[in-house]
């Protein structure tokens, strides 16, 4: 059997081993067997363990179905946040960099968050921490593409690095808060 993956007939034929050694086992009477079926008895036990089994596969279907979308979105907002964070750290350890390079990587930013705000909306999943981080990211992009600061199509922002860096970490704890409500979903 693989790790992961339930043989459901295995679990099924458990579970009906277990019922029928239960029932023999309640008809005891000081190490006499009754002998006498008890048709009502019988009929709500097997419909009882029917119901059973129903909700537990339908509990476990659930459970998966959270699992695989909590590892997809995980895996795609944690890729958003990596690429964010070599941005900001390249904003964070020099003070000029291209005018091209953050146009690229603000367009790279939104084709990455809008698929995610899709996929948060269309399973019914808050998108107010994605909505934060596509202001703040457009916020960081109106600060470091204001012409005060470009010349010849290089971004001197030393004058405003302290609002830059401000703006990284307001970014960084949106991304940390999106973290922990898709934590909370599973």
């Amino acid at each position: 059997m693989k790790r992961g993956r339930i043989n459901y007939w295995v679990v099924c034929i458990s579970f009906f081993l277990g019922a029928l050694i239960s029932y023999i086992l309640t008809q005891f009477e000081f190490l006499e067997i009754d002998t006498k079926v008890n048709i009502t008895e019988s009929i709500f036990s097997i419909s009882t363990i029917i119901v059973g089994l129903y909700i537990a596969v339908a509990l476990k279907k659930n459970q998966d179905r959270n699992q695989n979308l909590y590892k997809h979105l995980h895996s795609k907002l944690d890729l958003t946040w990596e690429s964010f964070l070599t941005f900001s750290n390249r904003l964070k350890f020099s003070d000029h960099i291209i005018l091209f390079d953050v146009v690229k990587e603000m367009k790279g930013f939104d084709q990455k968050l809008s698929p995610l705000k899709i996929m948060f909306a269309s399973f019914n999943l808050e998108t107010t921490f994605l909505l934060k981080i596509e202001q703040s990211i457009d916020i960081l992009e109106a600060q470091l593409c204001d012409e005060s600061v470009i010349e010849d199509n290089i971004i001197n922002y030393s004058a405003i690095k302290a609002k830059i860096l401000k703006s990284i970490d307001e970014i960084d704890e949106f991304f940390a808060k999106s973290f922990n409500y898709l934590n909370h979903i599973v």
